[in-house]
């Protein structure tokens, strides 16, 4: 069986009318500021106890860069980490730990600042303080990478790579939490 596709071709038209130089174009359209778009991530370092009593101590850094990563850093908030506790479910983690911030505070910020961002500003940064989270990690995750889980709303999620070094406990991660207009 053979099958014959038939194309048409049809000649563009011109358009020989002449422009009309009298009419004017009154219509302005204000399209307003351009959006801008950042980079918000997280870079944490901690050291990490499996034996005994286990635990996790450390410090996490929240930035919010210009130009989708690339420009100026707009906003760095530190805080501390501790663990509160040892987690049992994360099936897909080879530990897991609740952990607590603490010590909140401004690093640096610019133009236009960490509460047009993150709507944290030098007078509420410590309610930052007490919050808490699922943090975990697996060597293997799915048989490829080490990488950083948090558990959101009751699942364990993979967000990032991670480095784990088992002998000396140092354990560090980078997690970029997305781009955000600002």
């Amino acid at each position: 069986m053979v099958l014959l596709f038939v194309v048409a071709c049809t000649p563009e038209l011109e358009d020989t009318a002449e422009p009309d130089t009298d009419a004017q174009d009154t219509a302005v359209q204000d399209t307003g500021p351009a959006e801008r778009i950042g980079l918000e991530a997280r870079t944490g370092q901690a050291q990490v106890s499996l034996v005994d009593p286990a635990s996790y101590s450390g410090q996490e850094i929240w930035t919010f860069t210009a130009d989708s990563g690339a420009g100026e850093e707009i906003c760095r908030i530190q805080y501390a980490l501790t663990s509160t506790g040892v987690r049992s479910d994360c099936d897909l983690c080879d530990w897991a730990f609740d952990v607590s911030l603490s010590e909140a505070e401004f690093v640096s910020e610019s133009d236009p600042g960490c509460e047009a961002v993150f709507g944290i500003g030098p007078g509420n940064v410590g309610d930052l303080n007490g919050l808490w989270a699922g943090y975990g990690y697996s060597a293997e995750y799915f048989g490829h990478a080490a990488v950083f889980l948090l558990e959101v709303e009751g699942e364990w999620v993979a967000l990032s790579n991670a480095l784990f070094d088992e002998a000396s406990g140092a354990y560090s991660y980078e997690r970029l939490d997305g781009y955000v207009a600002y």
